[in-house]
């Protein structure tokens, strides 16, 4: 996916989760690796301002395995209370 496209479809997701419709998404690119699904962007509002980390799984590719990126959510949320993870 083309980073252009990525920060268009991550607003919605930014401002929804922050409930806040001003919140912009800044500074999107890909994370170092071979597989290059992964990426990284922030999320500016006012008076605040975080980084995220996000993964993809790669297009037309059964969701097993290491592209299983939904498996993955449980194991984020595990972390949640060791980590600030939202």
């Amino acid at each position: 996916m083309e980073l252009e496209e990525l920060e268009k479809r991550l607003i919605p997701f930014s401002r929804f989760h922050y409930r806040d419709e001003t919140a912009e998404v800044v500074d999107v690119f890909r994370m170092p690796g071979h597989a290059g699904f992964s990426y990284g962007f922030s999320v500016r509002q006012v008076d605040n301002f975080d980084k995220w980390y996000i993964r993809l799984p790669p297009p037309n590719v059964k969701l097993q395995g290491t592209a299983d990126v939904l498996r993955q959510v449980a194991a984020l949320r595990y972390c949640q209370n060791l980590f600030h993870i939202v």
